[in-house]
């Protein structure tokens, strides 16, 4: 693909940043969001952008303290040619706290510890 600008998309719910790097390159946070958000997101730099492949790794450094729901992260590519592609979204939830009961299951939930690294596979 000849890619023009990447953003990454995230569903989340945290009053603390969570640091981000899209295969090994860091690319900043997700601002701290402390009511729902459907779709909060990154744009990647020129670093990242030279790393897209069909296979992607997202690692994200979770929020240090406090509850979080951060999941369901997507990759959408906006060509040179300016078509748009959107990858499938990645169907992990990663929980702190007792958000989880407000999601309908089944759901791959997973409860995990503050300032833990998450990794997440994204295919284009």
């Amino acid at each position: 693909f000849q890619i023009k600008s990447a953003v990454l998309y995230t569903y989340g719910i945290y009053r603390n940043a969570a640091e981000i790097s899209f295969n090994g390159v860091p690319v900043g946070q997700f601002p701290s969001n402390p009511v729902y958000a459907a779709r909060r997101f990154v744009t990647l730099g020129q670093e990242a952008l030279k790393t897209i492949s069909s296979k992607n790794e997202i690692k994200i450094k979770l929020p240090a303290e406090g509850d979080f729901v951060i999941g369901s992260i997507s990759l959408e590519l906006l060509l040179l040619d300016n078509r748009i592609i959107h990858s499938e979204v990645a169907p992990e939830l990663f929980i702190r706290g007792g958000f989880w009961k407000e999601f309908p299951q089944p759901r791959k939930v997973t409860d995990c510890k503050n300032k833990k690294e998450i990794s997440v596979a994204i295919n284009i």
